[in-house]
């Protein structure tokens, strides 16, 4: 499901929601952040879902200064063949102006696959992209989306 919500004279709001019989993820576009929430595991169809509208959204964001955020509490881990297709989407954000990256995430699991799909795109292993809420991960980018020459995602080695 898909919803545009005009919120103001040139603004939209891009929002969607997808959920099968084990988890969901929600995205949506938040200024010039692109946030995710999943919530439980991640198979293949919840990935391929995201990726599908990862593409989508980026193509509104890559022609400014954006970044990622994943608040995601809840989410438990994704399986093989999904983490290698949530790979995928990262690979693509990455390649397509992505600046920075935020994650809220409890799962010791979940926080190793993501660890594995930054190695995966050559970006050093840190906890630094790990917060305990959403207010220090969105203060985290603006600092970053904000600095006078920011760099790309794929360059914060």
């Amino acid at each position: 499901m898909e919803m545009w919500v005009n919120t103001g004279p040139t603004a939209k709001l891009y929002d969607t929601f997808y959920q099968d019989k084990y988890g969901s993820v929600k995205l949506r576009i938040i200024g010039n952040i692109l946030v995710s929430q999943f919530e439980g595991p991640c198979g293949v169809r919840l990935a391929k879902n995201f990726k599908r509208d990862v593409i989508e959204f980026v193509s509104v964001l890559e022609a400014q200064p954006w970044a990622y955020m994943s608040i995601s509490n809840s989410f438990e881990a994704a399986t093989s063949d999904a983490l290698t297709i949530l790979t995928d989407s990262f690979l693509a954000c990455g390649n397509r102006g992505c600046q920075a990256e935020a994650y809220v995430m409890r799962s010791p699991i979940a926080r190793h696959q993501v660890n594995s799909m930054r190695e995966k795109a050559g970006l050093e292993l840190t906890s630094d992209v790990f917060f305990p809420d959403y207010r220090s991960a969105r203060r985290y980018l603006n600092r970053i989306l904000c600095a006078p020459s920011t760099s790309q995602l794929h360059n914060h080695r």
